[in-house]
Order: structure tokens, then sequence, then C-alpha cells
């Protein structure tokens, strides 16, 4: 599984927390590296599927005859700790459906 640059994602969040910004992210590593909360697909997901396209194309598959597909799993992550931080209280809806909560 390829993974997101860690120096990247603790640059980005350190940044926004310095700034003041709350900054929501699309994968669960960059709420680790302090953003503020993520949604969306799951890097394992993308990682698989990516690669099951290529499996297909190498194959000898048309590129362009392979359906786009949208993602099937979603994970939300929040960060109280960028929360108290940036002054903020994330609502306890959030809390209760994220998959995972940090700091």
């Amino acid at each position: 599984m390829t993974k997101v640059r860690p120096v990247l994602l603790a640059r980005m969040g350190v940044s926004a927390l310095a700034q003041r910004l709350p900054l929501r992210c699309e994968w669960r590593e960059a709420v680790l590296a302090g953003c503020l909360m993520a949604c969306g697909p799951t890097q394992r997901q993308l990682c698989t599927r990516t690669g099951s396209f290529a499996m297909r194309i190498l194959r000898g598959e048309t590129p362009g005859d392979i359906p786009i597909e949208q993602p099937r799993k979603f994970a939300l992550a929040n960060n109280l700790a960028s929360a108290k931080a940036l002054g903020l209280k994330i609502p306890q809806v959030l809390l209760l459906r994220a998959g995972e909560v940090i700091g």
C-alpha cells in the first residue's frame, strides 16, 4: 500500500494549527498529523482498486472500456487535540459517527 508522505502531512497540520485554520483532510493519516478531521475513502481501498485496474489493463482490457467506480467505504476521523488548540468543539454526533477519535 502506498503511504502519503508523513513529513508533508506533518507540515500541513502544523502550518494549519499555527495559522489557526481548521483543516479538513481526506485521509485518516492526516488527522494523526494534526488535521482537525478527515472524511474520505481509505487509502487501502484506493490502492486496492488501483491495483485491480492496473491488472485489468495489463491483461489486455482497454482503459476506456473499464467503468469508473465510486469508493464504497469512507472513514471519518477527528482530532480532539487540534480542536482544543483551535478553540473549537466537535459536535457529539461527529464524535459518535467517527471510526477514530484521536487526542
